[in-house]
């Protein structure tokens, strides 16, 4: 009988094991990089990136929104639209965010998540 026990609880350990796994590459990634154009439902432009391999010097870099709780914050480009469910707070000017050949100041703003 301990045997079984024993046994099940391997089991059980091991299933939790592999949905933990499952779960974990999709929770950590809540940043990419991308070449210009359309942005995925759930995800917004938080900074610009000229690196030299990355779409020929001009590559976004998306962060996830969805999966930020309530009263969370987060400082994103100024030319995206304001997610539902969040508030814009203010505008700024960063020199080494949001930046591109057409640099402008004001060139972003901080948004929180309501309740």
């Amino acid at each position: 009988m301990k045997r079984h026990h024993t046994i099940r609880l391997a089991l059980l350990t091991l299933a939790c094991i592999l949905f933990l796994a499952t779960l974990a590459p999709a929770q950590i990634m809540t940043r990419q990089l991308v070449c210009p154009g359309p942005i995925p439902a759930g995800w917004i432009k938080v900074d610009a990136s000229t690196s030299p391999s990355a779409c020929n010097g001009n590559a976004w870099v998306l962060e996830l929104y969805t999966n930020k709780s309530t009263g969370a914050a987060m400082t994103v480009c100024a030319d995206q639209p304001t997610p539902p469910g969040w508030e814009t707070l203010g505008f700024a000017t960063s020199t080494g965010q949001c930046v591109d050949d057409a640099f402008a100041g004001g060139n972003i703003k901080a948004i929180r998540r309501l309740g």
